[in-house]
């Protein structure tokens, strides 16, 4: 032990190894997807192919329209700008009151620089993400220390969120969620230093951080909610002077100020919106001081105070409720207040876990040490050592986490948060474990005796290992087969498949820039900015009817369908196109064509048919089977449904048309003449296999009023699987025709 004193006078420096190393690693694994692409030589043909998932490519868009416009023309993008009508047909898009600004703002003014460097603004786009994920090892670094006073904890917590695979900060996924992924730990770091040092620089700073990272990400709110609860609290726990108000006054004027001028927030938002939770602490705390000053014993002021705070919050979830308040977006659903529009609880990531155990599978241990020690230490720290920065941390993980159990799409920033009582746990342990003197340990934070000292350095190596593991069987290895979205054509695979970059290609060179290409809602953005072409759903939930009414057509017949598009979206009559796809297996041994629902066909079970008032729910659970069937995911190895598609009122809705049709010309066409098409389907009385010779055939149908121009074939390699893309255009003329004789 005594060698290891040596080490002391290097204690900081081989911690800023550390957190170096963490960042070095962090990053490098973020930018897998983009190494994997450009291995595959993706990223040489298709350089579009950097960006992850889809939205990245509407914030591509909206940068560099303010590149070329400037700044100040992100005022502009409403929907009498023609320029935005390349979304949501024929109406166009109010960017202004749709979107956030401060992601597009940083990315364009920063690549005015990089410009003169000849850096492309895809590739600088693509980095961002990255850079975003360095800026939040490095903030729960700070924030960890600052609570805890502990080096080890912030290089712990700095460790853990590295290696943790956290996916809204991976190379390309260049979304306001991830920008704001990187503000907010800085945020937590400099609120806490100025509560904890009184330090109004601090706050200064941390209500600039706070103001830009809420015109970056709305989720911020939930942080900017905890940092008022807090401070609302304080007069519980401390003695609350003028100075704390004038913090907190301190840290609000940023975020009014950078609010204010944006529509999608405004003045409104901080007299009829959350932004009055801001504003309560002001007047709660000179209650609070008005309160002692009147009543002297201390007890009965907190008494008085706290049942005030009780009545407060009932009021508030009473006006909440009764819309006096107005929460926008997600929020009350991810407080557990209000159910989700049925179109957004087709999103998967706007669904509740299914159980506790995909959070585990994510998370690891990070799960219960990081909850358990944020609420011990809390109470312990934040409630009876009267330590502000411990309550803080207590309820953010608490809130964050409640936001996961009520929807998915909080797993980063819940792995941000815990990562930081997490680290602090194991910091805390690594110190305790130490005899006194060791790395500069005081008698009086080490533990007493050897036992104690060995328990908690056993129980240190077991935490440790166990997330070590975690991050060697789960977290590293799904960095290292991830590719951008699109380069794997939108699949769940770990192989390259460019069929969607094709037809994007295709589409962009083959068809008039008046066309309008019509798809399900998700593909809008690739659509639009890679296809450069007009979409009547882009990519956003914001036009729920327009979906409803697009769900409807899919699902309709070829006249119905023709007739929405042309009469309700205003499509051009003859430049009107339809796109679907998905992948089909193709048995060679027995001349069958399985289809797989890894796309559309999934997506128009668990979404399409709901949306276009097909009672799928009811379906499944009375057993009836009507419109769907159980069925076996060949490519996910799970069990699901598939449509019933030798029925008639089955194959005649133009979705599944299309497929049936499109598979069928290519397969016939170009790999089998013989081959039929049948779905996989699961034995509903013994749970296994229906055998292929007892397989209904989808029957060949044949387009009347959609025709296809172009169906794209890319075999996933080394598999039986082939990926379609059909697009079909519509024939106004036999349309016309088909009217007249209906």
């Amino acid at each position: 032990m005594r060698r290891l004193s040596l080490l002391l006078p290097y204690s900081r420096y081989i911690a800023l190894a550390l957190l170096l190393l963490a960042i070095a690693a962090g990053c490098y694994l973020r930018l897998m997807p983009l190494i994997n692409a450009m291995e595959a030589g993706i990223i040489e043909k298709y350089p579009e192919a950097k960006l992850y998932e889809l939205d990245p490519f509407e914030t591509y868009w909206i940068t560099k329209y303010l590149i070329n416009n400037g700044l100040g023309s992100w005022w502009d993008l409403t929907n009498e700008n023609l320029v935005t009508h390349i979304f949501w047909h024929p109406w166009g898009r109010d960017f202004t009151r749709s979107e956030l600004p401060g992601l597009a703002f940083f990315a364009a003014t920063t690549y005015k620089i990089l410009e003169i460097f000849n850096v492309d603004l895809m590739t600088w786009m693509c980095i961002i993400p990255v850079l975003s994920a360095a800026l939040s090892i490095i903030g729960v670094f700070l924030l960890s220390r600052e609570i805890s006073n502990s080096m080890a904890a912030g290089v712990a917590a700095a460790l853990i969120l590295a290696f943790l695979f956290v996916d809204r900060t991976i190379a390309g996924f260049t979304v306001k969620y991830a920008f704001g992924l990187g503000l907010i730990p800085i945020f937590a770091w400099l609120h806490v230093r100025t509560w904890k040092r009184m330090s109004i620089a601090s706050a200064i700073i941390a209500g600039i951080l706070l103001g830009y990272s809420l015109i970056s990400w709305a989720g911020t709110a939930v942080v900017a909610l905890v940092a008022a609860s807090t401070v609302l609290l304080m007069p519980l726990i401390n003695r609350i002077d003028f100075k704390h108000i004038l913090l907190w006054i301190l840290e609000l004027i940023p975020v009014v100020i950078m609010l204010a001028p944006m529509p999608t927030y405004g003045i409104r938002f901080f007299y009829g919106g959350a932004g009055i939770a801001l504003l309560a602490p002001i007047m709660l705390l000179l209650y609070s001081i008005a309160l002692r000053k009147a009543i002297r014993k201390t007890r009965n002021t907190h008494i008085i105070y706290l049942l005030t705070l009780i009545a407060i919050v009932g009021i508030g979830l009473m006006a909440i409720e009764f819309g006096y308040i107005r929460i926008v977006g997600k929020g009350l659903a991810a407080l557990g207040l209000k159910e989700v529009h049925p179109l957004i609880r087709t999103v998967a990531e706007y669904q509740k876990p299914t159980s506790i155990n995909i959070v585990w599978g994510a998370l690891g241990i990070v799960t219960f040490i990081g909850v358990a020690s944020a609420i011990l230490f809390g109470l312990f720290y934040g409630l009876i050592k009267r330590k502000s920065e411990y309550l803080f941390m207590m309820i953010l993980s608490i809130a964050t986490l409640w936001g996961l159990v009520n929807m998915s799409y909080f797993f980063s920033l819940t792995a941000i948060v815990l990562s930081v009582p997490a680290g602090i746990a194991l910091g805390f342990m690594f110190v305790k474990s130490l005899p006194p003197t060791i790395f500069g340990v005081p008698k009086w934070r080490a533990a007493r005796g050897w036992f104690t000292r060995y328990v908690l350095a056993i129980l240190l190596m077991m935490l440790a290992l166990l997330q070590i593991a975690h991050a060697l069987m789960i977290d590293i290895p799904a960095y290292k087969v991830t590719y951008p979205t699109i380069a794997v054509s939108g699949l769940p695979i770990s192989i390259p498949n460019t069929a969607w970059l094709k037809a994007l290609e295709w589409i962009r060179e083959n068809t008039s820039k008046e066309a309008v290409i019509v798809s399900w809602w998700d593909y809008g953005y690739w659509l639009s900015v890679i296809g450069e072409r007009r979409t009547v759903a882009d990519g956003s939930t914001i036009n729920s009817s327009q979906i409803t009414l697009l769900a409807k057509a899919l699902m309709s017949s070829e006249e119905e369908a023709a007739k929405i598009f042309t009469e309700n979206f205003r499509t051009p009559p003859n430049n009107t196109y339809v796109l679907t796809y998905d992948v089909f297996m193709y048995d060679i041994t027995r001349g069958i064509i399985y289809p797989c629902p890894e796309a559309d066909i999934g997506k128009s079970v668990a979404a399409i048919m709901k949306l276009a008032g097909i009672d799928v729910e009811g379906d499944i659970a009375n057993g009836t089977y009507r419109y769907v069937y159980p069925a076996y995911d060949f490519v996910k190895g799970v069990y699901t449904y598939q449509p019933r598609w030798e029925l008639a009122e089955i194959y005649n809705k133009l979705l599944y048309k299309m497929m049936i049709n499109g598979t069928y010309t290519y397969f016939l066409n170009n790999v089998d003449p013989k081959a039929v098409m049948k779905p996989p389907r699961i034995d509903i009385y013994t749970g296994r296999f229906i055998p292929p010779e007892m397989l209904p055939e989808v029957p060949k149908v044949r387009m009347k009023i959609f025709k296809p121009v172009r169906i794209v074939a890319e075999p996933i390699q080394n598999t039986m699987y082939t990926v379609l893309v059909f697009i079909y255009k519509l024939d106004y003329n036999a349309y016309r025709e088909a009217m007249k004789t209906s």
